[in-house]
């Protein structure tokens, strides 16, 4: 009998794995996987917007976005990221191009955002809480 002995990630390593999960997901305008990179009760705060406490909220919220746009390019730049036990807190610059799916001409988009990563009994990472500013008009 042959025993593989599998790695844990680190909660660096985690926290790099989600944000690159997250990343292809919004590049790839799938609400689902976009929303799956949270807690059930994750909070969403997007600029001009209320807070969006949960999955159900969170949903509506990418739908319309993906639904009006193509995101293209989207890339996050991590400034620095702090760890506090099983918490994670990042900041950093984004950026995208947002492509009107009506044809009008792309919008571009970036700022600023902080991110708040919690790590699952299983080693997983999820976002708990992120905000950000810099979404075109």
């Amino acid at each position: 009998m042959t025993v593989t002995a599998q790695r844990t990630m680190s909660l660096g390593e985690a926290v790099d794995q989600t944000r690159n999960e997250h990343i292809n997901a919004v590049n790839a305008g799938d609400v689902e996987a976009s929303v799956n990179q949270f807690v059930a009760d994750g909070v969403l705060l997007p600029p001009g917007a209320p807070a969006l406490k949960g999955q159900a909220a969170m949903r509506g919220w990418f739908t319309q976005v993906f639904g009006m746009f193509h995101v293209q390019g989207f890339n996050i730049q991590p400034g620095g990221v702090e760890q506090m036990g099983n918490l994670a807190i990042e900041h950093g610059n984004w950026s995208a191009t947002f492509q009107p799916k009506d044809g009008t001409p792309a919008r571009t988009g970036g700022g600023t955002y902080l991110t708040v990563y919690v790590q699952q009994p299983d080693g997983r990472v999820l976002i708990l809480r992120d905000a950000f500013n810099g979404l075109p008009a």
